[in-house]
């Protein structure tokens, strides 16, 4: 009997999205032909890993292949995508930079990153470039948002200087008003950490 998509990938039928993906990431690097010099048992194992990851990532394909597993008369065993080593190899090096993308948004260093990205098979070149691109998004993405948080910051400093001065002119000469410490505080703190992120692309 054929093996299933899911005995391919080494998960159960109940495996999530992302015990899947993992699993798949596993067996792409274990079978990958530049891991393996390039035998054909290896390069044929990866393409099968790449059809069943073809199907179990796609929702809609995954129900299908389910029906037919629950059918059973070897029904499932129809259901294989066409995938040659081009389109493997293709699925791979997306799937290398979408984890460029979940590290570097954890603030991994980009030297680490393509380190990582070597660790399963991605050649060394194609690795750094990968790895220079996500981190030059990241830092894009995360100025872009501390942008955002600087003008709240602003904000909250200019309402309290307001306030204030509002308070202060309504105040009887020598009596009390109202200072908006607190507005000042908090709009300072996120000030500086605003500050900080905008100049040094981390991730919160």
């Amino acid at each position: 009997m054929i093996e299933t998509h899911y005995e391919v990938l080494g998960v159960a039928q109940t495996a999530t999205t992302d015990e899947i993906k993992n699993a798949y990431r596993q067996q792409a690097f274990r079978w990958h032909p530049d891991k393996n010099q390039g035998s054909k048992e290896s390069e044929e194992r990866f393409k099968r890993i790449a059809g069943a990851y073809a199907v179990l990532a796609d929702p809609t394909a995954r129900a299908q292949y389910d029906q037919l597993i629950r059918e059973g008369s070897g029904a499932a065993d129809r259901f294989k995508p066409d995938v040659d080593a081009a389109s493997a190899a293709e699925m791979f090096l997306r799937e290398m930079v979408e984890l460029a993308f979940e590290l570097t948004f954890l603030n991994v260093p980009c030297s680490k990153i393509a380190d990582a990205l070597v660790e399963r098979g991605c050649p060394q070149l194609i690795a750094s470039e990968i790895a220079r691109g996500v981190e030059a998004h990241r830092k894009v993405a995360v100025r872009k948002a501390a942008g955002g948080s600087l003008a709240w910051a602003a904000g909250l400093i200019i309402l309290g200087a307001i306030i204030t001065a509002a308070s202060y002119s309504a105040a009887e000469p020598g009596g009390q008003y109202l200072v908006t410490t607190g507005l000042f505080v908090v709009g300072g703190y996120k000030l500086l950490k605003a500050l900080f992120h905008l100049l040094s692309g981390e991730v919160p």
